[in-house]
């Protein structure tokens, strides 16, 4: 057992980093090939790429608060981390490691983009219709949300199950036993009581 850990873990920061690199490399793709203010429709009004800087949040929600969002970061990173080292669930700890490798890429941009470090402007470029425009950074994260959600769940539920086993099996050998909730010893058969009773 002790040596499988090692493996799972190298297996999470390769997530981590295919998260990571694969946001990155979208987005400087999306400013060289974007920058001209064009828009390429990929599925109609549905879907298209225009190069987006976004100061804020999603929706840009909060967009002269570049700062906070920058430090609320780091502290979803550390607790991230936390959580990570308490879970043992190998599904559990990849959908951490994805949902940290979309938080690492947008917060690389609020580091290093333009206009400042630490109050840059993350690049999105993916169009959902006239609703908001992302990354892929983004779609990491909400992916990644929505597997931790369903591996924490099947955790408490294994966890739930497995405590109701115990129980029932510890019920069972009662029975096996013989002893009641008084926790008195079996009672004799009553043929064997009447014989003590006539000696």
């Amino acid at each position: 057992m002790p040596s499988r850990a090692p493996n799972r873990n190298a297996v999470c920061l390769a997530v981590l980093l295919l998260a990571v690199a694969a946001d990155q490399i979208t987005k400087w793709w999306a400013r060289s090939a974007l920058a001209d203010g064009r828009s390429i429709a990929l599925v109609g009004r549905f879907l298209r790429l225009e190069l987006v800087r976004n100061p804020g949040a999603a929706f840009s929600v909060g967009s002269g608060r570049t700062w906070m969002f920058t430090v609320l970061a780091v502290v979803i990173l550390g607790a991230m981390a936390w959580l990570y080292r308490r879970s043992a669930d190998t599904a559990t700890r990849a959908s951490i490691a994805l949902l940290a490798g979309g938080a690492v890429g947008n917060l690389i941009d609020r580091l290093f983009q333009p206009p400042s470090f630490g109050q840059g402007h993350v690049i999105d470029f993916i169009g959902y219709g006239d609703w908001f425009v992302g990354n892929v950074a983004d779609i990491w994260i909400v992916v990644a949300a929505a597997a931790l959600v369903l591996s924490l769940a099947r955790e408490g539920g294994g966890g739930a199950a497995a405590h109701a086993g115990k129980d029932s099996g510890g019920g069972a050998a009662e029975q096996a036993d013989g002893s009641t909730e008084r926790g008195g010893a079996p009672e004799a058969p009553p043929a064997a009581t009447a014989g003590g009773a006539d000696g």
